[in-house]
């Protein structure tokens, strides 16, 4: 029997149900199609081509993948309609016709990123801005998952952009709370309201007079104290030290802003 080249196709050899089983985006500019199609009934089927192109029915490009009945067509570009079909061959090269024909639209991967992707802030609040790097024709969204976060502008967007946000001031035990941008989590951490701590001062007199108030003194952070130094009679003081420093023989001395523990001593000496 003679094969011819199409439109004559060898008899009983056929190409059917072509379909699109799986199809995956790399990035934004380039995808991979996977393509499988029923193997031909006919014996004399030595192998088969597949065919593609942007317009339908018009293949340019074609592939010889043998007796695999599929195959994955890469580099193709984003935003482009592609159409395929399969033909078999015998041993002699010669063709069948075009299986049915399949097409698929290629969609930009929306593959994004945003940085920083955390921060800190103290007990009283703030803001921050947070980049997205997007590909130009990537939307995004932005929402903010705890009430005490708020996100100012802008809510969405396409391709790169800046989101800035706002903390509101803590009021009670540490927290961290997620905020979705561009399908990423950034993650805001916040400190404790600050304890009213106390720090003591040890106030000391030698014989020949007073300090008052004396021995182990509290006082809470940030505030000040003064001690009143009073020689008895026929006394004088002789010098105040403070932290093991002289400050000369005052009468009063007054501790401001306080956040450490300190010592005070006075000493007096007859007139």
């Amino acid at each position: 029997m003679t094969f011819f080249k199409r439109p004559f196709v060898f008899a009983g050899l056929c190409i059917s149900a072509l379909a699109m089983i799986f199809l995956s985006f790399q990035t934004s500019s380039a995808a991979d199609v996977t393509l499988q199609w029923n193997a031909s009934s006919d014996a004399r089927a030595a192998g088969y081509k597949l065919y593609y192109g942007t317009q339908s029915r018009t293949y340019p490009n074609s592939v010889d993948v043998g007796k695999s009945t599929i195959y994955t067509v890469t580099g193709l570009q984003a935003g482009v309609t592609y159409y395929f079909a399969v033909t078999a061959y015998d041993a002699s090269r010669l063709e069948s016709g075009f299986s049915n024909e399949v097409s698929r639209t290629i969609t930009a991967s929306c593959t994004s990123s945003i940085s920083p992707t955390s921060r800190s802030f103290s007990s009283s609040g703030g803001s921050t801005t947070v980049s997205v790097t997007a590909p130009q024709a990537c939307a995004w969204s932005s929402s903010s998952g705890v009430p005490w976060v708020t996100i100012k502008s802008p809510y969405s967007g396409v391709g790169n952009g800046t989101v800035e946000l706002s903390v509101a001031a803590n009021t009670g035990g540490s927290r961290a709370g997620g905020i979705t941008i561009a399908d990423k989590t950034f993650t805001v951490y916040q400190d404790a309201v600050p304890s009213l701590s106390t720090y003591t001062i040890n106030a000391s007199a030698e014989s020949g007079g007073t300090i008052s108030p004396s021995g182990t003194v509290s006082v809470k952070a940030g505030a000040s104290q003064t001690f009143t130094i009073r020689p008895n009679r026929r006394y004088r003081i002789s010098s105040v030290t403070v932290d093991g420093r002289r400050v000369g023989a005052v009468s009063t001395y007054t501790f401001t802003n306080v956040n450490d523990r300190h010592t005070i001593r006075a000493t007096f000496r007859r007139r």
